[in-house]
C-alpha cells in the first residue's frame, strides 16, 4: 500500500506544483494592473516554474525506468537466489517470480527497486548507474 501512496505523489506532485502557480498568479495580477510588477514575485515565479519541471522530469524518469525495469532487465535464476536470496531493502526472502537482476548482478524485489527508482536510478550496493546502461548513456 505505501508503495501505491508513493506513486500516486509521484503523479499528482506536477499538478500540484502548477495549481500553486495558478493560485500564486491570480492575487497578484489584480495588484500589477494597478501598481506593477513587484521583483520579488518574479522570482517566486521562477521557483515554481522550475518545481513543475523538475516534478514533470522525475515521473517521466521514473516512468522510463520502470519499463526497463520491466522489460530489460532479466528475471533472478535460481542459482542467483542460491548466492543472494535476501533483499537487502525489505529484509525478506526473494523468489524467482518477484525479483529482478540488475546489470551490476545485485538483485532485488521488483517493488523495492520501483520505490528506489523514483529517487535515484543507480544499485543500492554498488552505486551502479542502471539507466546510463539501458538506454545509451541518457
Amino acid at each position: 500500500m505505501k508503495e501505491k501512496i508513493n506513486v500516486i505523489l509521484l503523479y499528482t506532485n506536477p499538478f500540484k506544483e502548477f495549481l500553486k502557480l495558478l493560485v500564486s498568479l491570480i492575487i497578484p495580477i489584480l495588484i500589477w494592473t494597478s501598481y506593477g510588477i513587484p521583483t520579488h514575485f518574479i522570482y517566486q515565479f521562477y521557483l515554481t516554474i522550475k518545481a513543475i519541471i523538475l516534478s514533470v522530469k522525475n515521473l517521466y524518469e521514473y516512468r522510463k525506468a520502470t519499463k526497463y525495469l520491466q522489460n530489460d532487465f532479466a528475471n533472478v535464476t535460481q542459482e542467483d537466489l542460491d548466492r543472494e536470496n535476501i533483499c537487502i531493502f525489505c529484509r525478506t526472502e526473494m523468489h524467482l517470480n518477484d525479483s529482478k537482476k540488475l546489470p551490476c548482478g545485485h538483485c532485488h524485489h521488483t517493488n523495492c527497486l520501483n520505490q528506489w527508482f523514483q529517487q535515484k536510478r543507480t544499485c543500492p550496493l554498488c552505486n551502479f548507474q542502471v539507466m546510463s546502461i539501458q538506454n545509451g548513456g541518457d
